[in-house]
């Protein structure tokens, strides 16, 4: 598959998983443009991968962690709702879109890892890519998995019971 190729597919998912790490807009583009730049560099040296996909995923990723922890917590710009304000939002109106963002805010929640982890496969990417960009045991996926999938639940449980039983 050739650069463009590859940077025409991969590119709108990598932005949306970006996004999904809670990264705003113009920071995920410059990250997404930074993790393609090194892998045409590294695709110029004839470097060849075995899984440019997974690959990407793991540069964003890094790339990702490496900014967020360069910034403060003043800088941070996660907003935190009160339970009393989701509650008031939910009773507001229970549409799916706000479903699917108390999903991604409890998400938040968890371990790094664990989000990541649910992250990737929400975003379709196979065991043996998720264990690669991990830096994880190929079988243990679906273990580490099964513990992140009851932990979310646990907590969409404990906060919104209403909403998911």
């Amino acid at each position: 598959m050739t650069f463009t190729e590859t940077y025409n597919k991969y590119y709108p998912e990598l932005i949306r998983y970006g996004r999904q790490l809670n990264i705003d807009k113009q920071d995920i583009e410059d990250l997404t443009h930074e993790t393609f730049i090194r892998y045409y560099k590294e695709t110029s040296k004839n470097v060849k991968f075995e899984n440019p996909r997974a690959w990407l995923y793991k540069v964003l990723y890094n790339l990702v962690i490496t900014k967020k922890n360069a910034k403060t917590l003043h800088e941070s710009k996660i907003v935190e709702m009160t339970h009393a304000e989701v509650i008031q939002d939910i009773n507001e109106e229970r549409s799916k879109k706000e479903r699917k963002a108390l999903v991604f805010q409890t998400l938040h929640r968890l371990p790094e890892r664990e989000r990541n982890l649910l992250l990737l496969y929400h975003n379709g990417l196979k065991y043996k890519e998720i264990a690669e960009i991990l830096e994880i045991k190929p079988n243990s996926v679906g273990t580490y998995l099964v513990r992140a999938i009851n932990k979310l639940k646990t907590l969409l449980k404990a906060d919104y019971h209403e909403l998911f039983r």
